[in-house]
């Protein structure tokens, strides 16, 4: 396997982090807006429901990537690999090591 070293330690998390971030941004939002606009029928969304459909996107950010983001800390502090990083986690803490 291709292993990446300084000063690249963490980037393959990150990339990946980030591809998925914005489709969970947009795919929840889009998914939020969409329910909200069909209640509201023909009306055009208030502010308040607009910022409610990003708050709901905020929170399925947090509730899929987090893990991902502590993969990443963790191997850039101790210049692990992705797959070291995770197994150290899931071994030292289990699942809540992840979050």
């Amino acid at each position: 396997p291709l292993r990446v070293g300084w000063p690249y330690y963490g980037i393959g998390p990150h990339l990946l982090q980030y591809m998925l971030l914005n489709s969970v941004r947009f795919g929840s939002f889009n998914a939020a807006q969409g329910y909200l606009q069909r209640r509201a029928g023909q009306r055009q969304l208030w502010l308040s429901e607009v910022l409610a459909a990003g708050l709901f996107s905020g929170g399925c950010i947090a509730a899929t990537l987090h893990p991902l983001f502590v993969v990443k800390t963790h191997q850039q502090v101790n210049r692990l690999s992705t797959l070291e990083a995770t197994t150290r986690l899931w071994h030292g803490e289990g699942l809540p090591g992840f979050f």
